[in-house]
C-alpha cells in the first residue's frame, strides 16, 4: 500500500516600515496690547486789569516829568511870545504921531493888567482796561495700541513613509510517496 506524505511549511513575510520624518518649526503667536492714557489739563490765564490816571494828570496840570518839563516850556514860549506882541505894540503906539497920545498914556494902558478869564473844561477820563480770565481746556486723547505678530508652523525635511516586504521564511508543500506499491510479504 502506498501513502502519501505531505510535508508543509508556512512563509512568513516581514515587513520593513520607516515612518515620515519631519522636523515641525513653530513660531508662537505674540499679540501686545499697550494703553495709552488720556491727557488732561487746564491752562489759565489771570486777569489783567490796568488803570491809567495820566490823561487825567495831565488835564489838571500835572503828570511825569517830560510832560512838566513840555508843558513849563511851552508855557515859556506863549509868554514871551505874548510879551514880544505886547511891546511891539507899545512901540507901534509911541511911533504913530498922528493919533497924539502922550508917553504917559501908552505906558499906562500898556501896563493895565489884562481881563482873567475863568473856563470850566471837563478832565479827560481815566483809561481803564480790563482782560477777563481764561481757562483753555487742552484734551489728547488716550487709545490703544495693538502689536500683533501671527505664529507661524513650517514643516522642514520632510521623508515620505515606506513600507518593504521581504520573505522571513520561504514557503514550500512537498508530497512523498510513501509504501510499496508491492507487497513482498506475501
Amino acid at each position: 500500500m502506498v501513502d502519501l506524505r505531505i510535508t508543509q511549511q508556512f512563509g512568513s513575510i516581514g515587513l520593513k516600515i520607516n515612518d515620515a520624518q519631519y522636523q515641525l518649526k513653530q513660531i508662537k503667536p505674540n499679540l501686545e496690547i499697550k494703553q495709552v492714557p488720556a491727557d488732561l489739563g487746564l491752562e489759565t490765564t489771570p486777569p489783567d486789569l490796568k488803570i491809567d490816571y495820566t490823561p487825567m494828570l495831565e488835564s489838571l496840570g500835572l503828570g511825569n516829568i517830560a510832560f512838566v518839563a513840555s508843558t513849563f516850556t511851552n508855557t515859556v514860549k506863549d509868554e514871551y511870545l505874548a510879551n514880544l506882541e505886547k511891546d511891539t505894540q507899545t512901540a507901534d503906539q509911541i511911533g504913530a504921531i498922528e493919533k497924539r497920545q502922550s508917553i504917559g498914556d501908552i505906558v499906562f494902558q500898556s501896563q493895565e493888567p489884562e481881563d482873567s478869564e475863568i473856563e470850566l473844561v471837563s478832565l479827560s477820563p481815566i483809561n481803564i482796561t480790563y482782560i477777563p480770565a481764561t481757562v483753555k481746556p487742552k484734551v489728547q486723547l488716550g487709545g490703544v495700541n495693538l502689536n500683533l505678530n501671527y505664529g507661524k508652523v513650517s514643516i522642514e525635511n520632510f521623508v515620505f513613509p515606506s513600507v518593504r516586504s521581504f520573505m522571513v521564511k520561504e514557503p514550500f508543500l512537498k508530497i512523498d510517496a510513501v509504501g510499496q506499491i508491492f507487497d513482498h510479504s506475501q
